[in-house]
């Protein structure tokens, strides 16, 4: 079978097959551009069209992407603002695959994540363990129609960073792992190649502990911003991050709800009422400690340690 001329892990066919997507998708969005995104309010079908023929030719994670719009186009919850953000990605995407020869191997599997071409075994069994003590920080679920995405957060004790273990239940019967808060981890973990590697392939739970002081590594809300922005820099496709704050309050203006920090940084928070109210109640302790996750702009938060112990929001559990 030939050999495929960018990608290692895909063969030439299966690489024609999402260079022709890409090109197909990239005069999609000029014809948007100049037709106007508006359109897509009066018109989802648009976003069905294309994201059927994305499935079809190869870029499932551009499809999944697709059908987020229209959700929030019905919500009515800053659509617009969604839309262009995620089309200024979808750009970014097309005018990186057309200068794929100056991309690292890892760039390209940074493209490669974000089409949704997955990882095969034996592209793992090339990849080092590294073991760690991983502390689990929480679960933030998010739903795509009949796919539940559970995003799996830990903090490694020894390399002080946050790690991600992805989780997809397409059926409430599918089995998915389940961890204890505040739970220690001994696991050899393999993470998927990337310029910001932070996703890890599994993690094992037979060898736990559990510690009676939680000690994790904080950050003000400035600090983990400019972390990001650094991240961000490398790159530009990354999505959710997990924040570990502290010295912050909460502050509601206008009817929202923000996270600050001491300078007056606000980043606004997607929590529910019932969630809110528990945050209300342990941010009277300035000392307590906010473990959220960031993405596009906002926060949520899933856990909050208090007195060197973790505790999951209730709607998170």
């Amino acid at each position: 079978m030939a050999e495929a001329l960018y990608f290692k892990r895909l063969n030439f066919q299966k690489e024609q097959k999402l260079l022709e997507a890409i090109t197909l998708f990239n005069n999609w969005l000029d014809e948007l551009l100049i037709s106007g995104i508006s359109q897509l309010q009066n018109d989802p079908t648009k976003l069905d069209e294309i994201a059927s023929r994305m499935v079809d030719w190869g870029a499932p994670g551009i499809a999944r992407k697709l059908r987020i719009i229209p959700e929030r186009i019905e919500k009515r919850d800053n659509w617009m603002e969604f839309a262009m953000q995620q089309l200024g990605e979808f750009y970014l995407v097309v005018r990186s695959f057309k200068r794929l020869e100056a991309l690292s191997e890892t760039e390209k599997e940074d493209l490669l994540s974000f089409c949704g071409i997955p990882f095969t075994k034996a592209g793992f069994s090339e990849i080092a363990f590294y073991t760690d003590d991983w502390c689990f920080l929480g679960t933030v679920l998010e739903k795509e129609e009949k796919l539940l995405i559970k995003r799996n957060w830990f903090f490694g004790l020894n390399c002080k960073s946050c790690v991600l273990f992805l989780e997809f239940q397409f059926n409430r019967f599918a089995p998915t792992k389940q961890f204890k808060s505040g739970v220690i981890y001994k696991s050899a973990v393999q993470f998927y190649p990337s310029t910001t590697p932070q996703r890890i392939k599994d993690i094992q739970t037979e060898n736990i502990s559990i510690g009676s002081e939680l000690i994790l590594k904080t950050q003000t809300i400035e600090s983990a911003l400019d972390s990001y922005s650094e991240r961000l820099s490398v790159n530009p496709l990354l999505k959710q991050l997990c924040f570990i704050l502290s010295e912050i309050k909460l502050i509601k203006h206008l009817d929202v709800w923000y996270l600050a920090g001491k300078t007056g940084q606000m980043i606004r928070i997607t929590n529910t009422i019932p969630e809110i109210q528990q945050l209300l109640a342990y941010s009277s302790n300035d000392q307590n400690i906010f473990i959220c996750e960031y993405d596009h702009n906002l926060l949520r938060v899933f856990s909050v340690v208090m007195d060197h112990q973790l505790i999951r929001l209730s709607e998170n559990s």
